[in-house]
């Protein structure tokens, strides 16, 4: 990258879970992490970065990635996002419009990241419409759904 983040990876790709032990790409963030933060990602994950797709990892037509991570070495993240909408970029046909990390969680492994399935249900829950806005899902048993309390797995960075 160039400017104030120059050298330094910037921006992540995320993954949910899909069928059979394979994450499906979700999206993209780049956004909510302050300098430090992302210093110490990119500190904590340099040693484990590789530049083959990991098998068990199908990303779609999305660019190819600098950077790979294999899941069970890359990190949780919990993310804030306005909506989710179709898109045949990601695997998983879905993204996030606007997201920003809301926290690292160090505390989860890859088996705790939403799959394929509870996106669906997510997804049943929200308004119709081609845009799905996360803000207006109603209560379910915890309270109210929202994707930030979701969380999602890195599975590259982009430089």
């Amino acid at each position: 990258g160039e400017g104030r983040r120059g050298g330094d990876i910037a921006s992540f790709l995320l993954g949910i879970r899909g069928d059979e032990n394979v994450y499906y790409s979700f999206g993209k963030v780049g956004g909510g992490l302050k300098d430090k933060e992302l210093y110490c990602l990119n500190r904590r994950l340099e040693d484990a970065r590789e530049y083959v797709c990991p098998k068990s990892v199908d990303i779609g037509s999305v660019q190819k990635p600098d950077f790979w991570y294999q899941p069970e070495k890359s990190i949780v993240v919990k993310i804030n996002a306005a909506q989710i909408v179709p898109s045949d970029i990601y695997r998983a046909n879905f993204t996030l419009r606007f997201p920003r990390v809301d926290q690292i969680r160090f505390d989860k492994s890859p088996q705790d990241v939403m799959d394929i399935h509870q996106l669906m249900e997510l997804l049943g829950k929200a308004p119709t419409g081609i845009i799905r806005d996360l803000t207006k899902i109603d209560h379910v048993q915890e309270g109210k759904i929202s994707l930030c309390r979701k969380v999602f797995q890195v599975l590259y960075q982009r430089m």
